[in-house]
């Protein structure tokens, strides 16, 4: 499986730019980046965030192992409209969120870089739980590879 470091500088290669060229798109240095790269550091939030923006990827595309090749596609494995109905269902959710009862954290509204936190982690759950219902429901004659 590959890493997040080495996602990241797959996408970057796959976008033809530099670590220097990287770099200046999210304001890191290249050594930052290749501190990422090499795993020597982890991204935090905002930088993956602004990485993903840059690259013209999602977050969950940089977090979570996807292979091209259909050899390695799994009967459980998200489609594009599974990820796009469950960035539908997460709007949605944090759109029902009143302004004048907003989610708080000990009394104080959440700032937009909080939001967003909670919009990330929300996808992550909703797609983990998305996975898990399809190992767990799929009938055993449809399952082409339950080897995990």
């Amino acid at each position: 499986m590959a890493t997040l470091g080495e996602r990241i500088k797959e996408f970057r290669k796959s976008k033809h730019l530099t670590q220097r060229d990287l770099g200046n798109k999210v304001h890191l240095s290249p050594q930052v980046i290749s501190n990422y790269e090499r795993g020597y550091s982890t991204p935090s939030a905002d930088d993956m965030k602004n990485i993903a923006s840059a690259l013209e990827v999602s977050l969950s595309d940089l977090y979570a192992e996807k292979n091209s090749s259909l050899s390695s596609h799994k009967y459980y494995d998200l489609t594009e409209k599974d990820e796009h109905d469950i960035g539908i269902q997460v709007d949605r959710m944090l759109a029902g969120l009143s302004s004048d009862a907003e989610t708080n954290y000990y009394g104080e509204p959440m700032s937009p870089e909080d939001k967003e936190k909670m919009r990330v982690a929300m996808v992550a759950a909703l797609e983990a739980a998305q996975v898990e219902a399809r190992k767990r429901f799929t009938p055993k004659k449809y399952r082409k590879d339950d080897k995990e």
